[in-house]
């Protein structure tokens, strides 16, 4: 994981804990993989669609429908990588 990802993985980890009150607990490594849609941070489409728009809103970009195929906006991992290749 090179320095540019890990701030990106930083800064949404942070949006989740600033915006969605996630705690501190639930935004170590172990969890970077699981759906934020399940059974450990329980968002709802519209938390979804929040964190979308703010994760675009920080960034400064536009992430395209494509980007959101096969739930590749579905967890911390995939969030950052999205963003990922819009800022490199």
């Amino acid at each position: 994981m090179n320095g540019e990802s890990t701030e990106i993985r930083k800064m949404v980890i942070n949006i989740l804990y600033e915006k969605f009150d996630i705690p501190n607990s639930y935004l170590n490594l172990e969890y970077w993989s699981q759906p934020l849609t399940g059974n450990v941070f329980h968002f709802s489409g519209v938390d979804l669609t929040y964190l979308f728009f703010e994760v675009e809103k920080v960034y400064h970009i536009h992430i395209n429908s494509s980007d959101l195929e096969d739930y590749a906006f579905s967890s911390i991992n995939k969030i950052s990588e999205i963003v990922q290749r819009y800022v490199s």
